[in-house]
């Protein structure tokens, strides 16, 4: 048994499962969803696009509810006190963005959606990052800058309530079945069913050979609009004890896939605070001369780098891993994504040094804020993207669990580096300090071909400890 292998292409057309509707019907739906109407795969597309936007909006804007608090505060302090409050409590209402988004896109997407979607999320959080000082220079210009919070605070309160009255719970607890692959293997080429014999692992929908009858069943009546909109609803609520649910991100701090991923997701955060450290001080200063308007506006770039990021680790890295699959007999590694990342350990690194570089040498403003920060950005919106993704598709029965570790990882390397980024420039200097962050650079990004070479052996080797977690989320014995 190896977590993450499964069969996604059906090529000879005769799997007795759930196929993608459409263009590509050979695709087979992992995981396979219920005959349960109120399973979030079984949502209308016009239902999860609405679900998935109206969190995008929430990532975009940071968080809800508890940053009203101190943003509304952040309007009109005068000390440095009020400050640390502020930012303490902002970051406090921002911290479910990092895990929410992304955790509830694994409820109602499926494993060939996963990562255009979650590099979407991806997205979200750095476009902010992006256009925040480009609106901020513009209203600092035509206003004030305690105006920054109070145009927040109206829009947090805007989707506080479109949140209240129309975002669904997309939790939902499938039986556990026999085989993460699903459908009767018999009648599956002999060459893929020799492929197979070692990676047959617990599926989302059984059929035949482990005798479910749900199909047999009448369905759950689809629950009224009222009954969606609860504040809270435990039908089908995590069955582990509170305690256990809040640990059990930590118990994956063993699976090499899901620490590397928030390593690298994390190290992502050392390039943007080097904009973030450096641009104000860089553009506003001599060659350049820019105002407090066009510093934000430079910003434009890496919004654009960050939409061509999103589209190569989404798009394009979804793309690859069912081509490489069509190659395998249908069968999917998760090592087929990875070798997307080649294109964006490059550009990324390529981005550092003209970005560094560029400033130093007094070239024209377009290479380091034109060229420079869009290859930035695009390296940091899709090597993060395709990360992640990649950790979710070896562990897709723990997905939410990986996802909270890898942004906890990713948290406590752009926290370091925030406090540590200033000094270090102060003490090497911006020449030596972005040589060497390119370094880091390709180097930690060029590291996914170590698990192209090993990473299959190192998920088998997380198997045993994979089948435990998964029993103690459904509260039974697996069938292997």
């Amino acid at each position: 048994m190896v977590p993450g292998t499964l069969l996604i292409v059906d090529l000879e057309g005769t799997m007795n499962v759930k196929h993608q509707k459409g263009g590509k019907s050979d695709i087979v739906l992992v995981p396979q969803p219920s005959n349960d109407p109120n399973d979030p795969l079984n949502w209308s597309k016009f239902r999860k696009e609405y679900h998935f936007w109206l969190l995008w909006i929430w990532g975009f804007l940071a968080a809800v509810c508890v940053n009203l608090v101190g943003l509304g505060q952040s309007g009109f302090q005068t000390t440095i006190e009020m400050q640390w409050a502020t930012n303490i409590l902002t970051g406090f209402g921002a911290t479910p963005v990092d895990s929410l988004v992304q955790i509830t896109t694994t409820d109602i997407f499926f494993a060939h959606e996963k990562g255009t979607r979650l590099s979407l999320c991806v997205f979200t959080i750095y476009a902010g990052s992006y256009l925040g000082p480009v609106a901020a220079g513009h209203i600092a210009d035509s206003q004030n800058w305690r105006w920054h919070y109070q145009y927040l605070i109206i829009f947090f309160a805007v989707l506080l309530v479109i949140q209240i009255f129309t975002m669904e719970e997309s939790t939902f607890c499938r039986p556990p079945t026999s085989s993460e692959i699903s459908g009767d293997i018999a009648t599956i080429s002999h060459h893929a069913r020799q492929k197979l014999q070692d990676v047959k692992i617990k599926s989302e929908a059984s059929h035949g050979e482990d005798g479910d009858t749900s199909e047999e069943s009448a369905p759950p009546a689809p629950k009224t609009y009222w009954q969606r909109m609860g504040l809270y609803n435990t039908a089908y609520s995590d069955p582990r004890p509170l305690w256990l649910v809040a640990i059990s991100p930590f118990m994956l701090v063993t699976y090499p896939a899901v620490m590397w991923a928030g390593f690298i997701y994390g190290v992502q955060i050392m390039w943007l605070s080097l904009l973030n450290v450096t641009q104000s001080e860089l553009f506003s200063g001599p060659p350049y001369n820019l105002s407090v308007t066009n510093v934000g506006n430079i910003n434009f770039s890496s919004f654009i780098g960050g939409i061509l990021g999103m589209f190569w680790g989404g798009y394009v890295s979804d793309w690859c891993i069912i081509f490489l699959s069509r190659r395998n007999q249908g069968i999917l590694e998760p090592e087929f994504r990875l070798w997307t990342m080649l294109v964006p350990a490059i550009i990324n690194t390529a981005g550092i040094l003209m970005y560094g570089l560029g400033v130093l040498k007094g070239t024209m403003w377009l290479l380091p804020a034109g060229f420079g920060m869009v290859f930035i950005a695009f390296g940091i919106g899709s090597g993060g993207a395709i990360a992640i993704t990649y950790a979710v598709d070896c562990y897709p029965r723990t997905a939410s669990e990986g996802l909270v570790l890898m942004l906890f990882v990713r948290n406590m390397i752009g926290c370091g580096f925030t406090f540590a980024g200033q000094p270090w420039l102060d003490h090497n200097g911006l020449q030596t300090t972005t040589i060497i962050m390119a370094m880091i650079c390709l180097v930690a990004n060029m590291s996914f071909l170590l698990l192209i070479w090993k990473g299959k052996r190192l998920r088998e080797w997380t198997a045993k400890r994979y089948i435990i977690l998964m029993q103690q989320k459904d509260k039974e014995d697996l069938i292997i």
